[in-house]
């Protein structure tokens, strides 16, 4: 049980760090705004998706809902059933990672 715990608390940092990160680029950048982290390698740019990757199904939100849900329930059930943070650690927070 502690176990699950873990995993509970690791998903909630994840989630809390996802929030944190997009509240921030929506309060302190302009909308397209490029920022330049490592010249050439590396920047950010705030832009707005409303649907999947590249805009793709753009405003069908009920059927993100359902996929969001089908997928959290299968990786769920990966993570209690396969999951082990000592022997697949690599394994158990990419679940996590997809999961949060």
């Amino acid at each position: 049980m502690t176990v699950y715990l873990i995993y509970l608390a690791i998903i909630a940092g994840l989630l809390l760090i996802d929030q944190l990160s997009k509240w921030l680029v929506m309060k302190y950048m302009a909308l397209y705004e490029p920022i330049t982290l490592i010249p050439h390698v590396l920047g950010l740019r705030y832009t707005r998706n409303t649907g999947a990757a590249w805009s793709i199904l753009e405003g069908k939100m009920g059927l993100f809902y359902i996929v969001t849900i089908v997928a959290v329930g299968i990786f769920s059930y990966l993570l209690i059933t396969e999951g082990n943070l000592t022997t697949k650690r690599l394994y158990t927070f990419s679940l996590l990672l997809m999961i949060a």
